[in-house]
């Protein structure tokens, strides 16, 4: 697992995986807005080549008119290809599907908006 800035003016950094994958691509229709707008999203399952086999999905939006270059690009991508992928960290999302221990935080005590009044009478 790398992190990359490939773009040195700006502040993003970025993340690039390897790795093999698991199942087929596959496009899919994601919702833009309200009024129903879609645009195509090539869609991976792979498993990283580092020690920890990590399992990753990946997406890569495309424009609403070329759902026809995402179906070919998944054409491409067929179970068992290496992949490597290149992604900002800005939008990446973890899950811990595995966790040992999951412990709330003890919270700063807050005021009540009684208790401010009360502060400001004395």
């Amino acid at each position: 697992m790398h992190t990359i800035d490939q773009h040195p003016s700006r502040i993003n950094a970025y993340m690039e995986l390897r790795g093999t994958l698991v199942r087929n691509a596959e496009v899919r229709n994601k919702v833009l807005d309200g009024d129903g707008h879609t645009v195509p999203v090539l869609c991976i399952e792979f498993t990283t080549d580092s020690s920890s086999h990590m399992p990753v999905r990946a997406e890569q939006v495309y424009k609403p008119n070329e759902h026809k270059l995402a179906e070919t690009h998944a054409k491409a991508l067929r179970r068992g290809g290496a992949v490597t992928i290149t992604a900002p960290l800005v939008g990446l999302k973890l899950v811990a599907t595995n966790a040992s221990a999951i412990t709330p935080e003890a919270a700063e005590p807050t005021e009540t908006p009684d208790q401010l009044r009360q502060g400001a009478l004395l």
